[in-house]
């Protein structure tokens, strides 16, 4: 018979071992991290966006037209339109709840009145959750 040979392994791993597993249990914990991070940020957000219009400029018009575009590929996000009263007294602000990702919008606001066509632009930043106020004032 031949004589066993004693196993190398033991012997060459004993010290590294240890330091291995950790090692591969925090790259596998930072990994998870970063996973979990890139979910969390790419998920959307309940966000009220909170538009201010100066009530004279939009006297008469019959509507308002609210579209939200991505400002990194202007992709479309969402459309709203705005019914104004018959008797062309639009409220000076309206509320629009939304649910959105994390990023840069440009949100622009159009609307038809007796003085003409009206048209406004702005970018807003999605940072987290809560309220935004995008004002189409000019000042």
């Amino acid at each position: 018979m031949a004589a066993e040979t004693p196993s190398t392994q033991d012997s060459l791993g004993r010290g590294r071992a240890p330091w291995r597993r950790v090692a591969g249990v925090l790259c596998l914990g930072v990994g998870v991290g970063l996973a979990l991070l890139t979910y969390l940020r790419g998920r959307p957000v309940e966000v009220t966006l909170e538009y201010e219009f100066s009530g004279e400029r939009l006297r008469g018009a019959p509507e308002l037209v609210v579209a939200i575009r991505s400002e990194s590929d202007g992709a479309f996000v969402s459309e709203s339109v705005f019914r104004c009263p018959a008797d062309g007294a639009c409220p000076a602000s309206l509320r629009h709840p939304l649910r959105l990702p994390r990023g840069a919008y440009r949100v622009s606001a159009s609307a038809r009145s007796p003085e003409g066509d009206l048209y406004w632009e702005r970018v807003v930043r999605v940072e987290g959750e809560g309220t935004l106020h995008v004002s189409f004032d000019k000042r």
